[in-house]
């Protein structure tokens, strides 16, 4: 009877040795996440607050409108023409 309550005792000893390895190592990465947590918050936070640093343009350009039945209307905003064609614009409207 001593015997098999001595090996019982070693049995849970080694068995709470155990469990006690696994909550530690739960406990530490638990920790870890929260550092995580908290760097990735204050990360967002400041890129909340400020805009990219560099813009770019399209380079194309397009005011076109084309409408379903195949149509294209007019440019919203006049082209402006240089002077040399404005001057040819005016000699053409000369007879």
């Amino acid at each position: 009877m001593n015997q098999v309550t001595t090996d019982i005792n070693s049995r849970m000893n080694h068995m709470f040795n155990d469990l006690s390895t696994k909550y530690d190592n739960v406990a530490s990465h638990m920790q870890q996440m929260d550092v995580q947590i908290a760097q990735t918050a204050e990360s967002v936070k400041r890129q909340q607050c400020t805009l990219p640093g560099k813009t770019y343009k399209n380079p194309n350009e397009c005011s076109a409108v084309k409408l379903r039945s195949g149509r294209r209307l007019p440019d919203a905003v006049p082209k402006k023409l240089t002077s040399a064609e404005k001057g040819k614009q005016k000699e053409g409207e000369q007879p």
